[in-house]
């Protein structure tokens, strides 16, 4: 019995070589917690990687939308721009006709007038 609570006799340099185990664990221990708090970090970021990958998606959709809306838009525009110039054009030949009309009155009301003087 006088074995077990004996001291054993310590190796020259097993404390020191303990004591660096002991130091080695912390840090590997501290590079563990590093690692973790890295990957933690690296999990957050592709979450918000992927939110942003959905908001691009949303906003790219909608970019179409406005795209096809401004389209339509240019289009109309278009339909509407030639409609005018085909009414602008139709407006001046009838102002035209009516200026005629009113010469041809003028003349022929002219002509009735000297019918009775010859």
């Amino acid at each position: 019995s006088s074995g077990i609570n004996a001291e054993w006799p310590l190796r020259p340099g097993l404390k020191d070589e303990n004591t660096a185990l002991k130091q080695s664990m912390l840090e590997q221990s501290q590079r563990i917690d590093d690692l973790q708090s890295a990957l933690d970090n690296t999990a957050a970021v592709e979450a918000e990687l992927v939110s942003f990958r959905e908001a691009k998606e949303t906003v790219d959709n909608r970019l179409i939308e406005f795209s096809d809306k401004i389209a339509m838009l240019q289009k109309d525009c278009a339909e509407k721009d030639v409609a005018l110039g085909d009414f602008v054009c139709k407006t001046e030949k009838l102002e035209h006709l009516e200026k005629d009309c009113i010469e041809k009155e003028k003349s022929t009301d002219c002509d009735s007038a000297l019918i009775p003087l010859l």
